[in-house]
């Protein structure tokens, strides 16, 4: 069974972070209502950023993730933490996708982003086909994300009071964007964590 490929269907747009720590760790207590806003703005980039260095998803959004077919084990892996698997479909007969009744999967309780479904052995395993070949042989659509601080890894909120703190100080640099070599600037201490957590993004 190949890799999965996963495709996010809408954009990340909120961020949960705590405005009042930021402004603290910035030394911004007192910053005016404009001020503030630009300091969360400058989170919710820095979380796109995290998102599209390591693959992993932390503002909410719609997500969809194809597989060649179901696993031996029946245990599909998706991006976590996931919300809300929203629809599994499988590539049937007359070349075309069927809807897997919810009753027949659910997301596991104790491993974030594992949904357990129907074995490979089953009777609705995806007829093989191209679909099957590129990773379309099974859909599952799910929505993704973190809906409140609590749900934001410590090493996320690391990372984002790092950049924060680095663009915030930089704020040039911030608009323009990039440096000379055309990558957006970080702080290395930034880059270490991207490091530790990155994951091949197709």
């Amino acid at each position: 069974m190949s890799a999965p490929l996963t495709r996010r269907l809408t954009p990340g747009y909120a961020l949960p972070h705590d405005l009042e720590k930021l402004k603290t760790h910035l030394k911004a207590e007192d910053a005016t209502p404009a001020e503030s806003a630009y300091i969360s703005d400058l989170a919710v980039t820095a979380g796109a950023l995290w998102e599209a260095a390591t693959g992993q998803p932390v503002m909410v959004a719609e997500y969809v993730t194809g597989f060649s077919g179901w696993h031996y084990s029946g245990r599909l892996h998706l991006l976590a933490p996931v919300q809300e698997v929203t629809k599994v479909q499988y590539f049937g007969e007359g070349d075309a996708y069927a809807d897997l009744e919810p009753e027949l999967y659910a997301l596991s309780d104790l491993y974030p982003g594992l949904l357990v479904g129907p074995t490979s052995y089953s009777g609705l395993q995806p007829q093989l086909s191209y679909r099957t070949r590129i990773n379309e042989g099974v859909l599952v659509y799910y929505t993704a994300g973190a809906t409140s601080v609590d749900e934001v890894p410590p090493i996320v909120q690391q990372f984002i009071r790092l950049v924060v703190g680095h663009w915030y100080e930089n704020r040039q640099e911030v608009v323009l964007g990039a440096s000379q070599n055309g990558m957006v600037q970080i702080p290395m201490g930034a880059q270490a964590l991207i490091d530790m957590e990155r994951e091949p993004v197709l």
